[in-house]
C-alpha cells in the first residue's frame, strides 16, 4: 500500500498490515491512526518512509513480530541514512488499551519513537531495536509519574546520533536492555536523560560505549533507580 498524501485512518476497527505486506509513505506525507482505530503490524510486515514522512498513532499500535520475522519501520531510501524520515509518534488517547511493540526494528528516523502514553495505562516494548536515528532513539513523556506508563524489556537502543533515551515527566521501567554506542553529538548529550520530574527504574541493563556521560538525572523530583545494572563507557 502506497500513500501519496496525508491520510487519516478512522473508525472503531483495525487497519492490518500482513506478513508479506508493505506500507510505503511518500515524501513529507504522514499517516495518522485516529482515536478508536488500531494499526496492527503482523510478523514480517514493513513500513517504509520517504523523506520527512512519518506515522502518528492516536489510537492503538499493535506491532508484534517474532525473532525470525521482525516488524520493520525504516527508510525507503536505496542508501538509507540517519534522519531520513520523521519517526513514530505514539500518542494514544485511550486510558485502557496499551500499545505493544514486540520484535520490532525502528531505524534511520529522526527520533525513532516519541512515546506519550497516559499514565493510566502501561504500554509495553520487548525485543525491539532502535538504531541509526539522527536525534533521540526514544523520547518518552506522560501526564505524570503516579503510575508506570511504559515498560521496555530486552530492547537495544544503539548507534543513534544523539541520546538513546529521554524520559520526561513519566514513570518508566527499563530491564535487560542494552544502551550502546550512542554518540550524543548534539551538545554532549547523555545516553539516557531523566528530566522534568521523571522516575526511571533500570534493572539488569547494560549501558556502555556511549560518548559523553552514560546517564544524567536533571530537575526537581527526577529520580533513577538501578538494580543489578551494568554501566560502562565514557563518563
Amino acid at each position: 500500500l502506497q500513500l501519496a498524501a496525508n491520510d487519516t485512518v478512522t473508525g472503531a476497527g483495525t487497519f492490518q498490515v500482513n506478513g508479506t505486506g508493505k506500507l510505503l509513505l511518500n515524501s513529507h506525507k504522514s499517516l495518522v491512526i485516529a482515536t478508536g482505530t488500531t494499526l496492527r503490524m503482523q510478523p514480517g510486515s514493513q513500513a517504509k518512509f520517504n523523506h520527512s514522512s512519518g506515522l502518528t498513532v492516536f489510537g492503538k499500535l499493535a506491532a508484534k513480530g517474532t525473532s525470525s520475522q521482525l516488524v520493520t519501520f525504516t527508510s525507503a531510501a536505496a542508501s538509507p541514512q540517519s534522519g531520513d524520515w520523521a519517526g513514530l509518534n505514539v500518542w494514544p488517547n485511550s486510558t485502557t488499551i496499551p500499545d505493544t511493540l514486540v520484535y520490532c526494528k525502528v531505524q534511520y528516523a529522526q527520533t525513532g519513537i516519541c512515546f506519550l502514553p497516559p499514565s493510566a495505562v502501561v504500554s509495553y516494548m520487548q525485543n525491539d531495536t532502535i538504531t541509526n536515528c539522527s536525534q533521540e532513539g526514544m523520547s518518552v513523556g506522560s501526564d505524570g509519574t503516579l503510575n508506570m506508563c511504559l515498560k521496555i524489556y530486552r530492547c537495544a537502543i544503539s548507534n543513534n546520533d544523539n541520546q538513546a533515551l529521554q524520559v520526561s515527566n513519566a514513570n518508566t521501567y527499563l530491564a535487560y536492555s542494552r544502551i550502546e554506542n550512542n554518540s550524543g553529538q548534539h551538545g554532549g548529550a547523555s545516553a539516557i536523560l531523566v528530566t522534568s520530574g521523571a522516575v526511571m527504574y533500570c534493572d539488569t541493563d547494560r549501558i556502555q560505549n556511549n560518548v559523553f556521560t552514560g546517564v544524567t538525572v536533571d530537575g526537581a523530583n527526577s529520580a533513577l533507580y538501578f538494580s543489578f545494572s551494568y554501566g560502562y563507557g565514557y563518563g
